[in-house]
């Protein structure tokens, strides 16, 4: 981190108290200034890593190498328990597996927006926004890393690249960091009016694993997923992804779920900020 951002970011001899947003308005002005000041939610969120991962060996390369390690202990099980085409499971696991860590981590992280930077917010005035930018910045590096398996997996799997794979790229590229920016806003304020929604929060993600189509494929499990798991939001943000990635057809249900919550979590984040 270069002496400028420090300074930037140093907190201040007397504490200033950030008010909260009283009204959406004033919202989207937070969102504005906290998106201008990039050089310091950047170096707050490559901060994060390399503190993380400081006193290691292999530094960050452990990002790789535990996410390879989990998806072939979940294969080696998954594949002989559901009797499936090994090659086509593979890369359906590494893409779903892949997804459903950066929405966990989204999740989860983002009930600490803002308990996690409280010395930043009382030390200094600055957009509430920005804590919520590092937040995503940092798990959209740790993607950016493990993607490098699923590719390898998807290419090596013979994957046929099609047209409709651009809707898997827009909602991964685009719609995924927005909502996980909602998501950290709206989970965020939460969390600092109850400390309980972060265990609450942590402990549902443990079920969601397998409520969520990452391990098991919902054309399977019949009238348990036309009457139960179809309501999942969370299985439509994989499925409309994979399904246009690995098998090149469109899902419209799912990219229309995935719409509507984005817009959803849009207003509620405005509207708690």
């Amino acid at each position: 981190m270069s002496d400028s951002t420090i300074t930037d970011i140093r907190p201040s001899p007397e504490p200033v108290i950030y008010q909260p947003k009283q009204s959406a308005i004033e919202a989207l002005k937070d969102v504005v200034r906290g998106a201008k000041r990039v050089n310091l939610w950047w170096a707050l969120a490559t901060e994060d890593l390399l503190q993380r991962y400081k006193r290691s060996a292999i530094g960050m390369l452990w990002i790789l190498l535990s996410f390879g390690l989990f998806l072939s202990v979940k294969f080696a099980i998954f594949s002989v328990i559901l009797d499936v085409d090994v090659v086509d499971y593979l890369k359906y696991l590494a893409t779903g597996y892949f997804l459903w860590i950066f929405i966990q981590r989204c999740l989860v992280d983002g009930c600490a927006t803002f308990i996690s930077s409280e010395g930043w917010i009382k030390g200094r005035k600055l957009p509430f926004s920005i804590f919520a930018f590092q937040m995503v910045t940092r798990n959209i590096l740790t993607a950016l890393i493990q993607v490098l398996v699923v590719a390898v997996i998807l290419v090596l799997g013979g994957t046929e690249w099609t047209p409709n794979a651009l809707i898997s790229l827009f909602i991964v590229v685009i719609l995924y960091p927005i909502n996980a920016f909602f998501i950290s806003i709206l989970f965020g304020v939460i969390t600092v009016r109850s400390r309980d929604f972060f265990y609450l929060v942590q402990s549902l993600n443990h079920i969601f694993l397998f409520l969520s189509p990452v391990l098991w494929q919902p054309e399977k499990m019949g009238a348990l997923w036309d009457n139960l798991l179809v309501y999942n939001p969370i299985a439509h943000f994989l499925i409309s992804v994979r399904t246009p990635l690995i098998y090149g057809t469109i899902p419209w249900t799912s990219v229309f779920v995935v719409l509507g919550v984005t817009a959803a979590l849009g207003i509620l984040s405005m509207a708690a900020l």
